[in-house]
């Protein structure tokens, strides 16, 4: 009897960050690669640029308000760093080393798409760290959603570069100046919740 399960490919893109380093560096483990999850050719990819802007609906020739300015930060406080979109390869804006399969979700199309724009929101782009939480740490935590495995070997030379600097994980404690906003910016974001 034939298998009915969905069977969803699941793939893992793999961009070179220079591409001179990663012609010698690939073969030995110690490569500077960019990490993206795709699924029916949509890439999911998590970096420490905001998926969203706020749009406040003013012009360039405004002064921004207090308020405004609020607003802004405390969204940029808690965008996602996750996005969705046609894979750079086919976009030409990376240069693509391989897409590999990492194998079938149980899932639907559809259903792995929600299951990854639900994780996106945890993947805040302030939380990005190049070595601690970055493009590889969300592939891997993607691919876990979904079911299949991820290869470790993408950190290469991030896991050098991480032991050799004795990298620590930075502090989310606002700094001084942003803790005087914090509250307002609270206030203003609930008050403009409550008015949608």
């Amino acid at each position: 009897m034939p298998d009915t399960r969905v069977m969803t490919p699941v793939f893992i893109t793999i961009y070179d960050l220079s591409s001179c380093w990663n012609t010698l560096a690939h073969p030995c483990g110690l490569a500077l690669y960019r990490t993206g999850i795709q699924i029916e050719g949509i890439e999911y990819t998590y970096d420490s640029t905001p998926a969203d802007a706020l749009d406040e609906g003013t012009s360039t020739n405004e002064v921004p308000t207090l308020r405004t300015e609020a607003l802004r930060l405390l969204a940029e406080a808690h965008a996602t760093g996750v996005s969705w979109h046609i894979p750079a390869h086919e976009q030409a804006t990376a240069a693509l080393r391989e897409k590999k399969l990492l194998g079938h979700t149980a899932l639907a199309a559809a259903a792995a798409h929600d299951a990854l724009q639900r994780l996106s929101p945890a993947w805040l782009a302030v939380d990005y760290h190049a070595f601690e939480l970055n493009c590889h740490h969300w592939c891997e935590a993607a691919a876990l959603e979904l079911g299949v495995p991820c290869p470790s070997w993408i950190h290469g030379f991030v896991r050098v570069l991480r032991f050799c600097t004795d990298s620590r994980r930075p502090s989310r404690k606002p700094a001084a100046q942003d803790t005087d906003l914090e509250p307002l910016c609270r206030r203003e974001a609930m008050s403009e919740l409550s008015e949608l």
